[in-house]
């Protein structure tokens, strides 16, 4: 199992920022820091709330991606903040089959818009 690079927790200021980012979203009635690593954001109907883990990783591979979920079993989203971080296929994959979505930020900037397997599965659109 392939961990992956520099995963760290995210700078205060960065979480602060995503919350605020959320709440301009006509689908999220409230965003609630349960601490620097969790956000718990309220949707409206028929969207389901998430409970978003949230890393500072270069790129997040499966086996940190396990223990994330393993660690964390109310999550339903594991998000890799920075605009430059990543994650891997295999991440990805083992993510989805517990039932949690992996994003990077502009990924669920997207995503935030729909609900269950749409969000669960939900991919950008390709730029021409």
């Amino acid at each position: 199992m392939n961990y992956g690079e520099r995963v760290v927790k995210p700078l205060p200021q960065a979480v602060r920022q995503l919350s605020e980012r959320l709440m301009m979203k006509p689908t999220v009635e409230n965003v609630e820091c349960i601490n620097n690593q969790l956000l718990k954001v309220s949707r409206t109907a028929p969207h389901d709330d998430l409970i978003i883990f949230i890393v500072d990783a270069y790129v997040l591979g499966e086996g940190d991606t396990f223990e994330i979920i393993k660690n964390n079993p109310t999550i339903n989203t594991i998000l890799a903040l920075s605009l430059w971080n990543q994650y891997t296929y295999d991440a990805k994959t083992l993510a989805r089959e517990n039932g949690v979505a992996v994003f990077t930020y502009s990924e669920l900037m997207g995503a935030v818009y729909y609900y269950g397997k749409r969000y669960l599965d939900y991919v950008s659109p390709k730029k021409d």
